[in-house]
């Protein structure tokens, strides 16, 4: 009840009262060990993001720094109940991004491709949802739309090579972008995620067959229809 009245107030505050709330719920962002307090201050944050006041504008542009070197800074303290809210803070600081700070992507990729292997489906649903969003960024900031999505992918595939759980999560990935961005994606492309497809079929980790099964489907009939 507290956090409902709180949030419903965020609305109405003033650039100063912003201010002094940002700076009062930042440091919980990083602390260890007490993930109520941290999963309040994600959904505080994310009132603040998500504002449609003159006031919210003027602070979140005045703060898209900052609030891409906390996010990034506190990616290892998260906890696992604020991950949801964690990732709907990204979204919408994805969906600010402009040419000048893209290198804010990497730092967060990996998060939300093992996310989308979360058990909460809220959680793997606010993942795709960045995963997404990531990828119009690309396109709307790219004059090359086909060179931007063959970038993302590339950075994406990278994921391939790790660990069973991160490159199960990756395939998974691969298969929503290829799905929602298939007019986008060269045929040197297609070729690469095909190589993997039939590299991963060898493979007798059921975790990883299951993410094959997935990327087959929209790979193979894209991949027929050119």
């Amino acid at each position: 009840v507290v956090l409902e009245l709180l949030v419903t107030m965020i609305s109405h505050l003033g650039m100063e009262d912003l201010n002094t709330m940002y700076s009062e719920i930042v440091p919980w962002l990083s602390e260890p060990g007490n993930a109520n307090r941290q999963k309040r201050a994600y959904q505080i944050l994310w009132s603040i993001l998500e504002g449609n006041t003159e006031a919210h504008d003027r602070f979140v542009i005045s703060h898209l720094d900052d609030l891409y070197k906390h996010l990034a800074e506190s990616l290892a303290l998260a906890q696992p109940a604020a991950k949801k809210h964690r990732l709907k803070c990204l979204l919408s600081l994805v969906k600010k991004l402009d040419i000048e700070n893209l290198e804010f992507i990497p730092s967060i990729l990996p998060e939300i491709v093992l996310c989308v292997k979360e058990q909460n489906e809220k959680t793997r649903v606010a993942a795709y949802k960045c995963l997404t969003a990531i990828g119009y960024v690309f396109l709307d900031k790219s004059q090359d739309k086909r060179l931007a999505m063959k970038n993302y992918i590339e950075m994406i595939i990278a994921g391939v090579t790790g660990e069973t759980h991160l490159a199960s999560a990756t395939l998974l990935c691969l298969s929503k972008i290829v799905y929602e961005y298939n007019s986008h994606l060269e045929t040197e492309v297609l070729d690469q995620i095909l190589e993997i497809v039939v590299a991963m079929m060898e493979s007798k980790q059921r975790e990883l067959l299951k993410g094959v099964v997935a990327l087959s489907r929209p790979g193979l009939v894209l991949y027929i229809s050119l």
